[in-house]
């Protein structure tokens, strides 16, 4: 699966689809790829969003993102893009 399709999952069934952000006005649309994940003048996100971001990756594309901190978080939970970037990798066996 590549960085395309990964992005395209993490809309849908993540952002849209488990932290509900239809609910909000959000379509797949209307998240763009480098639109900021805990900015403000992006999504938005808590870090218990974030968090349930990840625990979401993780089941959805079968990873594991090891120990989670805040720092983390913040680093791999800055876009859309990023985020799935990240996921790339660590399907590919990458795990920093």
């Amino acid at each position: 699966m590549g960085v395309d399709e990964i992005m395209r999952r993490v809309k849908s069934d993540l952002l849209l689809g488990r932290l509900e952000l239809g609910e909000l006005g959000f379509t797949e649309a209307s998240i763009s790829d480098d639109i900021p994940l805990l900015d403000e003048r992006g999504l938005g996100l808590d870090s218990v969003d974030a968090l349930d971001l990840v625990v979401g990756a993780e089941l959805l594309f079968q990873v594991k993102f090891g120990e989670i901190s805040r720092d983390r978080i913040a680093r791999i939970c800055t876009t859309v893009r990023d985020f799935s970037e990240h996921v790339h990798r660590l399907r590919a066996g990458d795990t920093a």
